[in-house]
């Protein structure tokens, strides 16, 4: 819904009156269809643009009514402002009060992703899983599984290493940062640098078999 002015003058002076009209879908195309005629609104105080507001369903934009009022119209037509912004949506349409979005905890995406696309293209996330983390590999250090798969907090290191090189203690700092804990499922909380150095003994324990699988794809991709 959405306010529109009709101008009379009578004896030189013109007067300016407000209608309520919203928006309806015809057999003929979309039409406006008025909800209720307001008459001169000059002399609204603030509650009664509050008022109004909340009879068209929107509390919050008494103010913008006002300040709409204000403006006035052009040859009986309210200006382009007409508080489209504030209309009912359709239903294959949503509406954004852009006053009311902001940017908070912004992660960087694009260099991870692309790392995270490089190790699963080169076959390393399956075959870490296979090595580290399926049903009949060697369990992690200590004699237990891990709660926290292994081949992804290897793939974390991994990624690491290719986009922003650093020491484990430092990855604590710098992952939760990136987008990889959505990407790859993780927990924060439960990645600590015990795990990291957990996972670095568990890939070290198959060095002859990743570069055996690096080698077989380097032959594959470059012949």
């Amino acid at each position: 819904m959405f306010l529109r002015s009709t101008a009379k003058k009578v004896k030189g002076k013109t007067y300016r009156y407000w209608k309520l009209v919203e928006n309806v879908r015809t057999e003929r195309g979309v039409r406006q269809r008025v909800v209720a005629h307001l008459g001169d609104l000059a002399s609204f105080r603030a509650e009664d643009w509050q008022a109004l507001a909340e009879r068209m369903g929107e509390p919050e934009m008494a103010r913008a009514l006002e300040a709409q009022v204000e403006k006035g119209g052009k040859r009986g037509r309210p200006r382009r402002t007409v508080l489209e912004l504030y209309a009912q949506p359709q239903p294959d349409s949503i509406s954004i009060r852009l006053s009311s979005v902001h940017w908070k905890e912004a992660r960087d995406f694009g260099d991870v992703y692309v790392g995270l696309e490089l190790w699963k293209r080169l076959g390393l996330g399956k075959l870490l899983q296979e090595l580290l983390d399926a049903p009949g590999a060697k369990a992690s250090s200590g004699g237990r599984r891990s709660e926290v798969p292994l081949h992804l907090v290897a793939t974390l290191i991994a990624v690491n290493r290719l986009v922003a090189p650093r020491s484990e203690w430092a990855i604590l700092r710098w992952w939760p940062k990136t987008a990889l804990p959505s990407l790859l499922g993780l927990p924060v909380g439960k990645v600590s640098d015990d795990r990291l150095y957990r996972a670095l003994d568990a890939v070290w324990a198959h060095k002859a078999e990743i570069e055996a699988h690096l080698q077989g794809e380097g032959e594959r991709l470059f012949a």
